[in-house]
């Protein structure tokens, strides 16, 4: 049986049970405890994975001399995908939700977010393996740590082929078995968290006040997922419908389930390399880039909500400058967001509040009943995307492959 098959009967059965049970809060507590030391285990190999497969990545760029232009590629598809995603999801949101939702009163403490060099202090520490020792969100600190001796590799050049190189690869194949060992383990128990997440759902007592915007959340991300994405693949001639949805389904299912952005890499990296069947460089370095920099379904899902909440506080409708506002105030929220995976949502909601509702910051906890739901919405579409950069960044990269091997005949077609 295919994978996404795998993945889909277990989630079906699983939800069904947790449809028609009603367990007891002993249960429940278990329960989430276990979830958490489920996605703690399936973390754990993120990092080092990140690590070497980022040092490998980045040589291998700098070796065919692909490095900028790599980069560039990237932040030019982050803006046209950020703009049709954002404008999707502002359409629909302006357009389809029209529900109020009763004030909250209750007051929080500002969220600290940290100033502009204090992020930039966190990405070069005054010392670097302090990227390992961050009792935070370090993902960012250590890419760009991965990215430096990745540099520092392709500079040690003959030295490098020979010694470490050599070394790096053995380390990658070895983790890539160990991953593929793990992902059989984490599949099994994708029940538990199938269950867990069934069971907060029903005890969501205000759900129906949400039902309007958590409709139109649906058809966002569905209309993203199989319905943009998948013309994307198409137009790239990398694939089909049917492709793309083997692709995307179990990924977007365990990033539903599990909440968790990073917990899903390693299950990215299985369906590129297994499914997608994209090169080496392509699966080692654009998902950890993706995951940093396209969060495209955070930033889809805080602009739908803070509709809603501006509805709600305010009774003037909103205007288009001030949807350009939003627009751009999202956007340059991507940086921020690169240093922040469990709140992320919950701080670019209260940067909007902050700015368009008289600076009441908090306003945010109106949604706070259904945060669960929308992370969730918000995490499936950032793993999609994860997946779809790859995609593009593996076309562009045969298309380099190509030209140079090209160019190698032509040369020494003139050497004869």
């Amino acid at each position: 049986m295919k994978y996404w098959k795998q993945v889909f009967f277990i989630t079906l059965l699983s939800g069904i049970i947790g449809v028609l049970v009603s367990p007891s809060r002993l249960f429940l507590d278990v329960l989430a405890q276990t979830s958490i030391v489920i996605v703690h285990i399936g973390r754990f190999i993120v990092f080092p994975m990140v690590l070497i497969g980022t040092v490998l990545g980045i040589y291998r760029l700098l070796i065919i001399r692909y490095g900028i232009g790599f980069f560039v590629r990237l932040f030019s598809l982050l803006v046209v995908l950020y703009i049709m995603v954002a404008s999707i999801g502002l359409f629909l949101g302006i357009t389809f939700v029209s529900d109020r939702i009763p004030p909250v009163l209750e007051e929080t403490h500002p969220l600290e977010q940290g100033t502009f060099f204090s992020l930039l202090g966190k990405l070069f520490p005054y010392n670097a393996f302090n990227v390992f020792a961050y009792p935070g969100d370090m993902f960012f600190p250590l890419v760009i740590f991965s990215v430096v001796l990745g540099v520092i590799l392709y500079l040690g050049e003959r030295d490098s082929k020979i010694i470490l190189v050599p070394l790096f690869e053995t380390l990658w194949r070895g983790i890539w078995r160990f991953v593929h060992m793990l992902i059989v383990g984490l599949t099994v128990v994708m029940s538990l968290f199938v269950l867990h997440t069934i069971f907060r759902i029903k005890n969501i007592a205000e759900i129906k006040l949400y039902i309007s915007l958590l409709v139109v959340m649906s058809i966002a991300v569905i209309f993203i997922i199989f319905v943009l994405y998948p013309l994307v693949v198409v137009f790239l001639k990398r694939g089909n419908f049917r492709t793309w949805t083997e692709a995307v389904t179990p990924v977007i299912l365990i990033a539903f389930f599990s909440a968790d952005i990073l917990f899903c890499l390693p299950f990215i990296y299985k369906q590129l390399h297994e499914n997608v069947k994209t090169s080496p460089i392509t699966s080692a370095v654009v998902p950890v880039f993706s995951i940093l920099f396209f969060r495209l379904g955070t930033i889809m899902v805080a602009g739908i909500s803070f509709l809603v909440i501006f509805r709600s506080y305010n009774a003037l409708e909103i205007s288009v400058t001030q949807i350009f506002g939003i627009m751009g105030i999202l956007f340059l929220s991507l940086f921020r967001l690169s240093f922040i995976f469990s709140q992320g949502l919950v701080v670019l909601l209260s940067n909007l509040s902050a700015v368009y509702i008289q600076g009441a910051e908090s306003l945010y906890l109106v949604l706070f009943p259904i945060m669960m739901l929308l992370n969730r919405f918000a995490i499936i579409i950032d793993a999609a995307t994860a997946i779809l950069v790859s995609i593009f960044m593996d076309k562009t990269h045969v298309q380099i492959f190509q030209k140079q091997d090209q160019q190698h005949k032509i040369s020494m077609l003139l050497e004869d």
